[in-house]
């Protein structure tokens, strides 16, 4: 037993940088994955931001072209029937 427990000493003692090194890969693995979170949390809302951008232009454009069909179909009609178009609306 006596025996035993200097090897089991000098097993803990060879493990112990083992553990610290361990813990020492743990925290910066834990430091890329947060790292990592605020990148994914930044593009989101980049992406977010983009979409919405992009939503108002097409809601934009999709006037645009309305009032351009409208008014290019106001100017389709005879002067003597552009009374009618009025009423209309």
């Amino acid at each position: 037993m006596q025996k035993m427990i200097p090897a089991v000493t000098l097993i803990l003692l060879a493990l112990a940088p083992m553990s610290a090194s361990r813990a020492n890969e743990t925290s910066e693995l834990r430091q890329q994955i947060l790292k990592q979170s605020r990148q994914l949390q930044e593009l989101q809302q980049r992406l977010d931001e983009l979409e919405s951008k992009q939503k108002q232009q097409s809601e934009q454009m999709e006037k645009e072209v309305s009032e351009a069909v409208r008014d290019k179909q106001l100017s389709a009609f005879p002067d003597s029937l552009r009374w009618a178009e009025k009423e209309k609306r």
